[in-house]
């Protein structure tokens, strides 16, 4: 029977990696879930041969990378050349779960036009500015009053492809302008094209998968889901399990398991990717790895399959680790400090585990 959960961690790069920079994990990911910043920098990192904090940094500052709102929608990192023909899949879909809300909050075409004209005049020839600084710049201006109007503002900007992320400044995320930072338009300009890039990139990077894990991934309905299938069908191969149809590459075939542990950060792809999640996730363990409210904590791996959860507690030159299993430890996975050591090289510090 097809090892599901085993396969993905292939596909993903998280069994013998390849990729050796930030640019060739987001290119070959295409979008990465990324609310939580350092978290998500090490969602790349663990991905690559060689991983080190300072270049996922760097490939953000020079706009190689970018984090700008995406799919579901939520925050997600981005490879430089997909930006725009993402914003073009999932603007129409953000804008309408924002709406009532918009309207609750006082915001229409008039607010969202005024806003972006200070944008463009406060942002040019490249003056990027942390969240703050741009709050600032819209209430002194009268487009805003407030943060949670501030935030809808924002989205409505990156989905209008005025907005996205800057270089940082002192430790702190900015905004730019699309039009400036990201000069490149792309290669993809119709929504079929984009439809059809979507499903070679999720099915590629991630598979197994179903139609409705990409849907659920992208935030694209279940129709155009299938479009996307239907599209690039011919380079897909199919497996029944169960009651699902699962498609992936046919060009891979991973070496089997080994027993490795591997540690990955809260808000992996490896488990929102899908959203069908028992290949990698036992029901009874479910509520162990995501809270009630749908936060995604960093969890333990072996061979597809969370055994366990993590936390980190950082100090000057050394982090503490504490890993939980969710069942008895066995030999297939007893944790050492040797599991930790690629999170010890990215981030520069030594490793304190406890148990």
């Amino acid at each position: 029977m097809m090892k599901i959960a085993l396969i993905r961690t292939y596909n993903q790069k998280l069994r013998d990696p390849d990729l050796r920079t930030p640019k060739e994990v987001i290119e070959w990911m295409g979008a990465m879930q990324s609310q939580d910043y350092a978290m998500a920098k090490w969602a790349v990192g663990t991905r690559m041969v060689d991983p080190v904090a300072k270049e996922v940094d760097d490939a953000i500052d020079s706009g190689v990378i970018l984090r700008t709102h995406l799919l579901r929608p939520t925050w997600h990192i981005v490879y430089h050349e997909n930006i725009r023909w993402m914003i073009m899949l999932s603007a129409s879909r953000i804008r309408s779960s924002m709406k009532s809300r918009d309207i609750q909050l006082g915001l229409d075409g008039k607010v969202f036009r005024k806003c972006n004209r200070i944008f463009e005049k406060v942002l040019r020839d490249g003056n990027h500015l942390t969240r703050d600084e741009l709050i600032s710049e819209l209430e002194k201006s009268g487009g805003i009053s407030g943060r949670d109007q501030a935030s809808h503002v924002f989205t409505r900007a990156e989905t209008e492809g005025i907005l996205c992320s800057g270089r940082q400044k002192k430790g702190k995320p900015t905004f730019a302008l699309l039009d400036e930072w990201v000069r490149n338009p792309g290669r993809i300009t119709t929504r079929d094209e984009a439809l059809k890039e979507l499903g070679q990139i999720y099915f590629r990077s991630r598979g197994p998968a179903t139609v409705e894990d990409l849907a659920w991934w992208s935030g694209q309905s279940l129709s155009d889901s299938r479009k996307a299938v239907d599209m690039i069908r011919g380079d897909l191969v199919s497996e029944r399990a169960g009651e699902f149809t699962y498609w992936f590459s046919p060009s891979f075939t991973p070496t089997g398991p080994d027993n490795t542990i591997i540690f990955l950060p809260a808000f992996d792809e490896l488990l929102l990717s899908y959203r069908n999640r028992d290949a990698s996730l036992s029901g009874i363990d479910n509520r162990k790895a995501i809270s009630d409210n749908g936060i995604f904590y960093p969890v333990l791996v072996r061979n597809g399959e969370a055994i366990g959860t993590w936390k980190r507690k950082s100090g000057s030159d050394e982090l503490t680790v504490t890993a939980r299993l969710f069942g008895k430890p066995s030999r297939n996975n007893k944790i050492t400090a040797d599991a930790f050591a690629r999170y010890s090289r990215f981030t520069g510090k030594k490793i304190h585990l406890e148990l």
